[in-house]
Formats: structure tokens, sequence, C-alpha cells
């Protein structure tokens, strides 16, 4: 059986950020058309609206998709536009563990392909002078860190980390993957 967990990553946090960042582009076009009060300046508005309210119902769309899931064959990760399915041999499962907040491994540098705003780092980020990771963070209080044989490491933090390890070692164990 799968072991499945949500990653949280519809919190205030993300929603508030998803809400803020689509009204006020909306509101400052509402106020220019108000002033301007031209007929042709209503349909440059329509415009904004249809352009702007697509781009972020996605982005409110890519919070109900991550998950982290974990068949014993495979670990998945992610969701949405963002998402990593890596095979059990090419996890390193022995060396998988849970940091504690103030842990070096959860300083980022900085985003190379992915989504940053509170409440979701999700993607590909750097680190300095380290391994690069995919993150599929929502609350850094709980992370757990699996390196991989592939050169990077998966940084994620399911609701109950210390459920998701367990079963990951049980599986492992039961699959004969854990070195």
């Amino acid at each position: 059986m799968d072991h499945i967990q949500s990653l949280g990553a519809l919190s205030w946090k993300s929603l508030a950020f998803v809400l803020v960042m689509a009204l006020v582009p909306v509101s400052i076009v509402a106020g220019t058309l108000k002033l301007v009060g031209s007929p042709k300046a209503a349909a440059i508005g329509l415009i904004v609206a249809a352009l702007v309210v697509p781009v972020f119902a996605l982005l409110l769309a890519q919070l109900f998709f991550v998950k982290a899931k974990w068949s014993g064959k495979a670990l998945t990760i992610g969701g949405g536009l963002y998402s990593l399915t890596l095979p059990a041999n090419q996890l390193r499962l022995a060396d998988a563990h849970i940091v504690q907040p103030r842990d070096p491994a959860l300083t980022i540098q900085s985003r190379t392909n992915g989504i940053g705003m509170p409440g979701l780092s999700l993607g590909w980020f750097a680190r300095r002078s380290e391994r690069p990771v995919f993150l599929a963070v929502t609350d850094w209080q709980r992370v757990i860190v699996i390196p991989t044989e592939l050169g990077y490491d998966v940084l994620f933090s399911p609701n109950d980390p210390e459920a998701f390890l367990a079963a990951m070692h049980e599986r492992a164990v039961e699959g004969n993957a854990l070195r």
C-alpha cells in the first residue's frame, strides 16, 4: 500500500500571497481606468484581467496538488508544474533523515527553476557549495532530506515526517532497497 501525505501547500500564507498578487494588478488597472473614464480603457481592463486571473488561478490550483507518495518502489514528490519521481534504487534511504530547523542543509541560496512564495518552495533550488536540491517544502520546521545517487538531494515537508520516514524505511527493508 502506498504511503501518501499532503504537504499542506494550501495554507493561509500561500493563499494570502496568491490573492494579493492577483488583486494588486487588477486593482491598479481598475483604478487607472476609473480615472481615465474612456470606453477604450474598459476594453484594456478586460484584457488585463483576462491575462492576470488565469495565471493566478493556475498558481492557486498548483497548491492543491503538492504531495509526497512512497510506494516502496518509487518516491514521487511535488505536483502540478513541478514534480519528481525517483526509483527507490536511486535514493540513499539509509542517509534520509529529518533535519532540525537551524540545520545548514536548509540554507538555500537561490531558486533555479521553481516556485518560491510564502508557504511553498517547490522545484529546483541551489545551495552554496553543495549539491542542488529539489524542494517541496511548506513548513521549514518539519523537513526530510533524502540524498540521491543522481547528484542532488530531495527536501520535502510532509505533514507527519516521522511517519513518512518510518514508512520509507519499512518498505525499503521489505524491498531490500535500504543501503
